[in-house]
């Protein structure tokens, strides 16, 4: 599993703000949650995470770069 720490995560249906998006090792799943604490193994991104799906297909996108593969469901 991946897991980045953002000031802001944008999805198609929601904002969140300094919030942690966990990304299963499959690249199939993710999840996002409210940033609470300092967690090992957990990449900081300064700025917005965009997550885009579509089509089946999710990128993670950061300052216009995709951060991971493309992720299919």
């Amino acid at each position: 599993m991946k897991r980045f720490l953002a000031h802001r995560i944008i999805t198609p249906d929601r904002e969140y703000r300094m919030a942690v998006v966990t990304v299963s090792d499959d690249l199939r799943h993710y999840e996002i949650h409210p940033f609470t604490g300092e967690t090992e193994a957990t990449v900081f991104v300064s700025g917005t995470i965009e997550i885009n799906v579509s089509n089946g297909e999710c990128r993670l996108i950061h300052d216009g770069k995709l951060l991971l593969p493309t992720l299919s469901f």
